[in-house]
């Protein structure tokens, strides 16, 4: 099943009656699913600047997208350890232990590495 279709944000417009709600859209979202389990999702955001922004303005503006994407997919997510990857440009941002991980491109091994099995 799409996400789409547990979209709270698309409920929500749904229940205010516009004729054709528009959902959230992550960069990337990816879906792992095992044969002995559940299946796992992640919602990757990635955000660069060509204006100057600095890496933690970055860093704020993927968690804002990623924490709008958790409350709208709330039902598939539950439960999970680690459900957003956000991308900033730049260098030497590693991901802090949180559900919501944001990291710089050149640390996105080790990142990925600690999210599959």
């Amino acid at each position: 099943m799409a996400l789409s279709a547990v979209s709270r944000y698309v409920a929500a417009q749904q229940a205010h009656g516009p004729a054709y709600p528009t959902d959230l859209r992550p960069d990337l979202v990816l879906r792992y699913e095992p044969a002995c389990s559940d299946a796992t999702w992640w919602l990757v955001e990635a955000k660069t600047s060509t204006t100057g922004k600095t890496r933690s303005v970055l860093m704020r503006r993927a968690l804002h997208d990623l924490f709008a994407y958790r409350w709208a997919y709330d039902t598939k997510l539950q439960g999970q350890d680690t459900w957003g990857l956000g991308i900033v440009w730049g260098t030497g941002l590693a991901a802090g232990k949180h559900d919501a991980r944001v990291c710089t491109p050149d640390l996105l091994p080790a990142v990925t590495a600690a999210l599959m099995p």
